[in-house]
């Protein structure tokens, strides 16, 4: 599987293999751009970002059918959120845009995706609530992405937005 962690100013890509809990790095290169490729995560020519992911894997000789994504934008807003449990994964997503909405006045036109980032707890009116780290990207950013890579005939298996550190330090 290709790994990509795009800003803009580069884009690296990493292609590894997982075996018995390890990943095995088999080749990765990296591709510089100029400032006006990627804005604020906003891909200015999609065909143009295209050709020099594909120009770069076949100079690098990596190759593959899948890929995860790594992208980044000062538009990306991150929130912790105490959400209340529940079974249904529709159902808590509903309920993270809700809370979404109310706090920070996000609307439909943003992507958003979430992290469990502790147990669930009582709140001060003793109802159970789940800890959660969401963030909420513009959608035209992540679908400029996903066109990208529909040019490139690699299967986006995941996207993830903003900044990694921060959830890791949550879940730790």
């Amino acid at each position: 599987m290709l790994s990509f962690d795009i800003t803009d100013k580069n884009i690296r890509i990493v292609k590894g293999t997982e075996s018995g809990n390890k990943i095995r790095i088999t080749a990765a290169t990296e591709l510089e751009l100029n400032e006006s490729v990627i804005v604020n995560g906003h891909v200015n020519d999609i065909n143009r970002v295209a050709g020099m992911i594909n120009r770069a894997l076949k100079e690098a000789n990596i190759a593959d059918k899948e890929a995860v994504i790594s992208i980044s934008s000062n538009q990306t807003v991150f929130k912790e959120l105490m959400i209340p449990p529940n079974p249904k994964e529709s159902e808590f997503m509903k309920n993270v845009r809700i809370e979404l909405k109310n706090q920070i006045n996000i609307d439909d036109s943003y992507a958003v995706a979430y992290v469990i980032v502790g147990e669930p707890e009582d709140d001060e009116n003793g109802n159970k609530v789940q800890k959660i780290l969401a963030t909420a990207c513009p959608q035209d950013v992540v679908d400029s992405y996903r066109r990208i890579f529909n040019n490139l005939n690699i299967q986006l298996k995941s996207i993830m937005i903003g900044c990694n550190a921060i959830t890791k330090v949550l879940l730790a």
